[in-house]
């Protein structure tokens, strides 16, 4: 992002055409203030798109994800299964690897010095 430039609403209304030409095209911003307080920010228009894109992907992936979030009771009246309770369901034996420790083997440490 570029520079933020912050001046008065009476000066930017001097330096409009100026101010116009600087942030055509560029990442400069002006934040324009009133009684020395924040009021409006100007920017380029390619700027302002983007900006648009950036806010309505965040806004569709927010309503996406409230969209897809079920609460266990949806979950249960929807019939919903979780993969584990699906393949125990057709007959296959679901392993629980959380408890299964992986290290190297001594042989392996042996081998990998011999190189």
């Amino acid at each position: 992002m570029g520079n933020k430039n912050i001046i008065s609403m009476t000066e930017a209304r001097r330096r409009f055409f100026e101010i116009a030409d600087e942030l055509q095209g560029g990442s400069d911003q002006y934040i324009l203030t009133e009684r020395g307080r924040p009021k409006v920010v100007v920017m380029s228009a390619e700027m302002f798109e983007s900006w648009e894109l950036t806010v309505g992907l965040i806004e569709k992936y927010a309503n996406l994800q409230e969209k897809i979030r079920l609460s266990e009771e949806d979950k249960k009246i929807m019939g919903y299964i979780d993969l584990e309770s699906l393949l125990s369901k057709e007959g296959y034996l679901v392993a629980d690897n959380a408890k299964k420790k992986y290290g190297v083997s001594s042989s392996n440490k042996n081998s990998s010095k011999n190189v």
